[in-house]
């Protein structure tokens, strides 16, 4: 299973889900609204079980506080997990956002 949570949904985060949805890879996306309890521990569990998490960066997701900033959170915590010569998060900025810090500590590379 392949990772990509989305919100706000933004015309370039789409695109990106359906490119990547035409290769064959096998996507996880929140597409309907469910209580945040329930959504949270789908959300974790998709997280932990993925062979790869893509972190989509722009300004409007770095500068929003809540569940983005946990969901990040939470994806670092399972890097620090995977071994060092494993790729797993890929962060992936889709404007000139700032790195959110928990990013800017680590040695990922940005696209």
């Amino acid at each position: 299973m392949y990772l990509l949570v989305m919100r706000g949904k933004t015309d370039a985060v789409l695109k990106l889900y359906y490119d990547l949805e035409k290769t064959g890879l096998g996507l996880w996306l929140d597409k309907k609204p469910v209580r945040w309890a329930d959504l949270e521990l789908k959300i974790r569990n998709a997280i932990k079980n993925s062979k790869y998490f893509i972190a989509l960066l722009s300004t409007t997701s770095v500068q929003k506080r809540g569940h983005i900033q946990k969901e990040l959170k939470y994806a670092k915590e399972v890097h620090d997990e995977i071994p060092e010569n494993q790729i797993w998060l890929i962060p992936c900025r889709l404007d000139k956002c700032e790195i959110p810090y928990i990013l800017n500590r680590t040695n990922l590379k940005m696209t």
